[in-house]
């Protein structure tokens, strides 16, 4: 299994957002998730999935903690990367 199988889908559409979010932050930055912010996207919200289930019992501090993200979006041969495009969350 490679990564390809690492997030799945509803459905079709479910993917295709999924992608059209990606094209969306990717700006060649990366982003961050306050342990006490609200997901703001599917992103996000997959971020915040990552994080907690690798915190999991342990104790923390929720006021300097939090999960950096970032998407790498890459064309169809795999070794292309798309040009950047503006977006809401930077």
């Amino acid at each position: 299994a490679g990564f390809h199988d690492a997030v799945t889908f509803a459905d079709l559409a479910a993917r295709e957002n999924f992608a059209a979010d990606c094209r969306t932050a990717f700006l060649r930055c990366s982003y961050w998730l306050g342990a006490k912010e609200a997901p703001r996207c599917g992103l996000e919200a997959l971020a915040r999935a990552i994080f907690d289930r690798h915190v999991g019992d342990a104790a923390y501090d929720a006021d300097r903690s939090g999960v950096e993200w970032w998407v790498q979006v890459r064309g169809r041969t795999g070794d292309q990367h798309e040009e950047p495009v503006a977006n809401e969350l930077g």
